[in-house]
């Protein structure tokens, strides 16, 4: 893209024209926008050099033309030196950390997704435990309905095998027999 219509884009974003703007600060805004795209030039390899510019085992035998083999011989004296190298190297290094808090983050969010989890399941049984405590209240109340009813039986079964006959036709006989 051209620096003018670069510059363009921008003034309109501000709510500015570049036409009209004088001569002079035209110009000023040209150079400024030639610095301003040289330093993103600049900083645009410099993250792509930190990007690429790792090492390991493999590469550092690579570079060195050596079997990795090599680096493993010596009571591995030589790959601890790598990998030591390698962890303070790292520590400096954004986009390390950056993939370092990727993975963290990952491990974050699944331990959520399973506490949600966890929760909703939680919840389900709280609900399937209200309901099986309404219908344990019921059914105490049923059961305390049907002891009652079951005394009240007996006790006109125990009339019945007394007098033959329970309170209830007793009441009817005597009226009949008067």
């Amino acid at each position: 893209m051209e620096i003018i219509e670069i510059i363009n884009q921008k003034l309109e974003s501000m709510g500015e024209d570049y036409g009209s703007l004088k001569p002079f600060m035209q110009e000023y805004l040209t150079n400024i926008e030639g610095l301003i795209s040289e330093k993103t030039k600049i900083q645009e390899r410099a993250i792509e050099t930190l990007k690429n510019n790792t090492f390991s085992i493999s590469s550092i035998s690579k570079e060195l033309g050596c079997a990795r083999t090599t680096l493993y011989n010596h009571n591995q004296f030589l790959k601890r030196y790598i990998e030591s190298s390698e962890t303070i190297f790292n520590k400096s290094n954004p986009y390390v950390a950056y993939d370092n808090l990727k993975v963290s983050n990952g491990k974050l969010q699944e331990q959520i997704s399973l506490m949600e989890d966890r929760d909703i399941v939680t919840e389900i049984l709280k609900q399937e435990n209200a309901e099986i405590n309404k219908m344990l209240k019921e059914s105490k109340i049923e059961n305390a309905r049907l002891h009652v009813r079951n005394l009240e039986l007996g006790s006109e079964l125990h009339d019945i095998k007394i007098n033959g006959v329970s309170n209830k036709e007793s009441k009817v006989l005597s009226l009949k027999q008067k």
